[in-house]
């Protein structure tokens, strides 16, 4: 997608309708993409970080500990990945300027939202002033971007809310399951049953709802398995 942007942003007169096009494809597929590994990372944070660390390097209480903060940065991760691509629009756009005073304003909402939730959250107040940070980034990019017409906030967030609400039935799903096979606090079986089936429900509606952003993914995996084995 990057490159695309960037080609056809050159000379912009003749392809923005194009760019626009491509860049709002983009934002919804990761949208689709990163909502529900954020919702699904944040429900089962413990039995991420028990099946990974909690091998002999972590006790129960360091599990705890990383798993509250997996949740905060796991919500975080789609303003993350979203700002990513508002910064590359922008590149493709020249306008340089930008990515120096979205730089400065992450850096000033975090320093300020930092010090005051330190003294009070400890350790969780640094993930959410990294939250914090990345939605104020998000506002500014989004909001310069639609001024320039080159994204719909209504289509983009009619579309995130869709996706939140299939993965709110499909992660909400493998919850259920999981309680059922003992995922809670631990159970490596359990949480990856739940795992495939907040997958599977995940797809079943996204087909149901002819999302389409699900069949350009599905078509991107299958490019980018073809070329590894190319």
């Amino acid at each position: 997608m990057l490159p695309g942007c960037e080609l056809l942003f050159n000379p912009p007169e003749h392809f923005f309708g194009e760019f626009r096009r491509l860049l709002e494809r983009a934002l919804r597929a990761v949208l689709f993409l990163s909502i529900p590994a954020a919702l699904f990372l944040a429900v089962f944070k413990h039995s991420v970080i028990h099946l990974i660390y909690e091998r002999g390097a972590f006790d129960p209480e360091s599990t705890k500990v990383t798993a509250n903060l997996l949740a905060f940065y796991a919500m975080g991760s789609v303003l993350f990945i979203l700002n990513n691509l508002f910064v590359h629009a922008f590149y493709a756009r020249r306008e340089m300027a930008v990515r120096v005073w979205y730089g400065a304003l992450q850096l000033l909402v975090f320093v300020a939202t930092a010090a005051l939730l330190v003294q009070f959250l400890g350790v969780r107040g640094l993930a959410l002033a990294h939250v914090a940070a990345a939605i104020a980034g998000a506002l500014l990019l989004a909001l310069l971007l639609r001024q320039r017409q080159a994204i719909s906030l209504r289509t983009l967030l009619r579309a995130g809310a869709l996706y939140l609400a299939v993965s709110l039935v499909a992660v909400g799903s493998g919850w259920l399951v999981g309680q059922g096979l003992g995922v809670w606090p631990r159970g490596d079986t359990g949480f990856f049953v739940a795992a495939a089936v907040s997958i599977s429900v995940f797809l079943v509606l996204a087909y149901a709802l002819r999302i389409a952003e699900l069949h350009y993914v599905v078509d991107l995996a299958f490019r980018v398995v073809k070329r590894w084995k190319a």
